[in-house]
């Protein structure tokens, strides 16, 4: 007898079982987070099954077997294989992000790891974006970097690889500035995690900017034009390359943004 013969003759939600565990046997290997993924494009992942029968005249094609299949999105398809003895079934997942899975944030903190030496293949690899996306940081870069521009900003410094911002919550601290990280990106990590210290941040830039718009359009185009400078010469980390660059970007939008009110 053929396996179709044999399931045919059993009683259908027995054979219903033992369908279900062949669509788990034939999961994916790999897996990944769900919740990595923004929820606007999750409806983008599709699932897609494909059954080994042994001819297209197949009794999963009809009732009462046909409702109990595993399925995707969509109606499975049959793949006449000639196995009379044998039913598989191929899986296929589309539309999942890479970042998404399991294990890549753990490839990124070792791909990170200052003391590992390792040689690109790629010679412009500084200019490959990175595979994980930013966080969305609710507008604080912005305000960080705009902090970070010189007088009569300066409300952000970088003194003996040591970034700290002056503010009102270090009042009872040496030197009345809070400290925030050793580099850059740990900086802004620690900043946009303070929502009052952003509130503050905002106020104090907002006041500075509107004390004299004409000099701080100035200031931070300056700003702007130097760190570009800096970025040209090929001497910046690709991570903290790639979240200057996005600093930039916020510091032209607000420039742009002062031109509308002007």
């Amino acid at each position: 007898m053929t396996v179709e013969q044999v399931l045919a003759d059993s009683n259908p939600e027995d054979v219903g079982q033992d369908l279900q565990q062949l669509g788990k046997l034939a999961v994916p290997l790999w897996q990944y987070e769900l919740s990595e993924i923004p929820i606007q494009q999750q409806h983008l992942i599709t699932e897609f099954y494909y059954y080994g029968v042994e001819s297209n005249n197949t009794i999963f094609s009809n009732p009462p077997l046909s409702s109990r299949l595993p399925r995707g999105n969509n109606n499975p398809s049959f793949v006449p294989t000639g196995e009379p003895h044998k039913v598989m079934l191929f899986r296929v997942e589309v539309g999942v992000p890479l970042f998404a899975f399991n294990g890549m944030r753990d490839l990124e903190s070792a791909y990170l790891d200052p003391n590992k030496v390792f040689k690109h293949l790629h010679r412009n690899w500084t200019n490959l974006p990175n595979l994980i996306p930013q966080e969305d940081d609710g507008g604080a870069l912005r305000w960080f970097a705009l902090a970070l521009a010189p007088d009569p900003y300066k409300l952000i410094v970088n003194q003996r690889r040591q970034y700290s911002v002056y503010t009102d919550q270090a009042k009872k601290l040496e030197d009345q500035v809070l400290p925030l990280g050793g580099d850059r990106k740990s900086a802004f990590k620690a900043f946009k995690s303070n929502l009052r210290l952003i509130k503050e941040i905002t106020e104090k830039i907002e006041r500075i900017t509107h004390q004299d718009k004409d000099k701080a359009k100035v200031v931070l185009e300056n700003y702007t034009n130097h760190l570009n400078q800096v970025l040209n010469g090929g001497k910046v980390d690709a991570q903290i390359k790639e979240q200057v660059e996005m600093e930039i970007q916020e510091i032209e939008a607000y420039l742009e943004d002062l031109d509308v009110i002007i």
